[in-house]
């Protein structure tokens, strides 16, 4: 449920079973980003992931 100033609303809500390791990438609501979900043992850092991404200075980082 969703409750604004004058209004409430009951959303969907994906929810996603992941039993075997699995990765999925959304993009952002403005698409200058990404989230990653991942239960995957090559992505449990963040060195991993900054390993696997493209090398330039189109990706920027956040620390």
């Amino acid at each position: 449920m969703v409750k604004g100033w004058f209004f409430k609303k009951e959303r969907i809500v994906p929810v996603i079973r992941a039993t075997n390791e699995m990765s999925f990438i959304t993009m952002e609501h403005d698409f200058m980003g990404y989230y990653l979900f991942s239960n995957e043992a090559c992505f449990n850092t963040e060195d991993k992931i900054k390993a696997f991404l493209p090398k330039g200075d189109s990706i920027g980082y956040y620390d």
